[in-house]
C-alpha cells in the first residue's frame, strides 16, 4: 500500500486537493486573495529546476535541428490539431478552453525525461528536448493561446508572458543554476526535491479551486468523464504518430524516436495550472479540469507504453 502511494503520489495529491476544495473550501478562499499562489508557483519551478541534472549535458549542432523540430511539433502542430479534435463533439466552453490550454503546453520538466530513459530513449537528448522546448514555450505559449482563444476571451498575452517569465522561467533557471553549484550537497536531498513540487502543486490547486468551489459543487463526475476519450485520443495519436514518423520519415534511431514520441506528446500540468490561475480562473473556473484529466490519462498510457518498450528492448 505504501509503495502504491509513493508511485501515485501526484495523482493522490490532486484528488485530495480537489476533494478538500469541494468539502472544505473556507481556508483556501481566505488565502486566495493574498496572491500567495504566485509564490507557491515560483517554489514549484525552483524545485523542478533543482531536480534537473545537467552535469552530463553535451550539445551538438545536429541536436539543435531536432530540438527545433520537437518544439514545432509540441508547441505549434499539437495545439492547432487540438482545434480539429475539439470538433469531434459538442463541449462546454470551459472544457474547450481547458483542452486548448493543456494542448498548448510544453513537456513535463522531470517525469518525461525519466519515462523516456526507462523506455530505452536517450537520456541526454531527453534532457535537451525538455529544457529547450520549455524555454521556447515560455515565449510561444501566450501567443498560441491568444490565437486559439481569441474568439472566446480577451487574452492579454504580454501580461501572461511577463508572469510566466518571472514565476516559471526565472525560478526554474535559478534551480538549475543552484543545482550546478551544489550538486553533491543537493543529491542528499533528492527525495525531498522530488516530492516538494507535488506538495506545492496540491496546495496551489486547493487554494485556487477553493475560490471556485461553487462551480465544482455543480459539476458531476459523468460530465468530467465524458472528455477522457478526447484527452486520451489526442495524446495517443501524437505519441504513435511522432514515433513512427521519426523512424520512417526522418530515419531517426530507435532511442531518439522513443524520446521524441514521449516528450513531444506529453504536456506539463504545473504550467497549465499557472496559466489558468493567472489568466483564466475568473472567466473559466472549470477549465482546470481537462488538464487534470489529460495528465491522468497520459500518465496511465505512457506507463504502459514505457513497459512495452522496456520489454521489447529486453527481448532484443
Amino acid at each position: 500500500m505504501l509503495n502504491f502511494c509513493k508511485k501515485q503520489a501526484l495523482i493522490l495529491t490532486i484528488i485530495l486537493s480537489l476533494s478538500l476544495a469541494i468539502l472544505l473550501p473556507g481556508p483556501g478562499k481566505a488565502i486566495y486573495p493574498s496572491g500567495v499562489t504566485n509564490l507557491i508557483l515560483a517554489l514549484i519551478f525552483l524545485c523542478q529546476g533543482l531536480g534537473v541534472k545537467t552535469e552530463d549535458l553535451d550539445l551538438k549542432p545536429s541536436t539543435f535541428l531536432i530540438l527545433l523540430w520537437g518544439a514545432f511539433i509540441s508547441l505549434i502542430i499539437y495545439p492547432f490539431f487540438s482545434f480539429l479534435f475539439i470538433q469531434l463533439g459538442t463541449w462546454p466552453q470551459d472544457t474547450q478552453v481547458g483542452f486548448f490550454l493543456m494542448c498548448s503546453m510544453a513537456p513535463t520538466l522531470v517525469s518525461g525525461t525519466l519515462m523516456a530513459q526507462r523506455a530505452g530513449g536517450n537520456r541526454l537528448f531527453a534532457l535537451i528536448l525538455t529544457l529547450g522546448i520549455n524555454c521556447i514555450g515560455i515565449l510561444v505559449i501566450p501567443f498560441v493561446l491568444n490565437i486559439l482563444l481569441s474568439t472566446s476571451i480577451e487574452f492579454d498575452r504580454l501580461a501572461l508572458l511577463s508572469k510566466l517569465f518571472f514565476y516559471v522561467f526565472c525560478p526554474a533557471c535559478a534551480g538549475v543554476f543552484i543545482r550546478k553549484l551544489f550538486s553533491q550537497t543537493l543529491s542528499n536531498y533528492s527525495l525531498l526535491i522530488k516530492n516538494l513540487p507535488i506538495l506545492f502543486l496540491g496546495l496551489i490547486l486547493y487554494i485556487s479551486c477553493s475560490s471556485q468551489s461553487t462551480h465544482l459543487h455543480n459539476t458531476s463526475l459523468l460530465s468530467v468523464a465524458v472528455f477522457i476519450p478526447l484527452c486520451l485520443g489526442i495524446h495517443v495519436f501524437f505519441l504513435i504518430g511522432i514515433y513512427f514518423s521519426s523512424k520512417s520519415l526522418f530515419k531517426f534511431g530507435e532511442s531518439i524516436s522513443r524520446t521524441l514520441a514521449i516528450l513531444c506528446s506529453q504536456k506539463t500540468l504545473p504550467i497549465a495550472m499557472a496559466v489558468w490561475s493567472i489568466s483564466l480562473i475568473e472567466s473559466y473556473p472549470l477549465a482546470i479540469l481537462p488538464p487534470i484529466i489529460f495528465h491522468f490519462t497520459q500518465l496511465i498510457f505512457d506507463g504502459m507504453a514505457v513497459e512495452y518498450w522496456r520489454a521489447k528492448s529486453s527481448n532484443n
